[in-house]
């Protein structure tokens, strides 16, 4: 019995180790495939940061007072973003934008457009200006969100695509950016410490945490 027993358990720890393996060599192929798809297919639609033209340079999406910050604003606050790229050349093309949902690990969700869209769902990049006494020519667009044609209803994650031709699939740049809700209210305040041996060396804080929007219940 102990040898049926011990020959039971060398076949499973075979049979996992193998199925391990297996595993591991699909997902593999299976990133290797995505990366070979990714070079034939420039324009394949990517749900990050991306500039899918050559000729787009110096892409930016902030907050609009705050260039260095990451694109963050809080809903119905008045803040908006602020998108800016150049296209290197004499020429300004029709270049059109569609913001997305996306899901916390940011993929498309399944919110219909006009649950978080108030407005037109796509519109045209109407703002831009040509260089000038620049050693190279180019174009530099400029787009806020929200704007007269587009506000945002919904917290959340999305994805900003700008596209050429009236054609979706003639991506030129995504970007990611985020809205937030203030429900929560943190007050904190400064006291010494409980130890009086920690008197003059350590500090003690208290929070409070204002939950009456989340209607939470103790």
């Amino acid at each position: 019995k102990k040898y049926i027993l011990l020959f039971t358990l060398c076949f499973l720890l075979f049979s996992l180790s193998a199925f391990a393996q297996k595993k591991s060599k699909k997902e593999k192929k299976a990133k290797k495939e995505k990366k070979t798809e990714a070079y034939c297919n420039p324009k394949k639609m990517r749900y990050d940061n991306f500039v899918y033209e050559e000729n787009i340079k110096t892409v930016l999406l902030h907050e609009a007072s705050h260039p260095l910050n990451e694109p963050f604003i809080q809903l119905n606050s008045g803040e908006y973003l602020l998108l800016s790229f150049d296209e290197l050349g004499d020429e300004a093309n029709n270049y059109s934008y569609k913001i997305v949902h996306c899901t916390a690990d940011w993929q498309e969700s399944d919110i219909d457009a006009f649950d978080y869209i108030d407005g037109f769902t796509q519109n045209d990049i109407t703002e831009y200006e040509y260089s000038f006494h620049t050693f190279q020519n180019y174009v530099h667009y400029r787009l806020a969100i929200p704007n007269e044609d587009i506000r945002l209803t919904k917290s959340g994650n999305y994805l900003l695509k700008v596209y050429g031709n009236n054609d979706e699939e003639d991506l030129v740049l995504t970007r990611r950016f985020s809205i937030y809700e203030q429900k929560i209210n943190t007050e904190v305040r400064l006291m010494l410490s409980s130890f009086k041996k920690y008197y003059n060396t350590h500090h003690r804080l208290n929070f409070r945490l204002n939950c009456s929007a989340l209607g939470v219940q103790n």
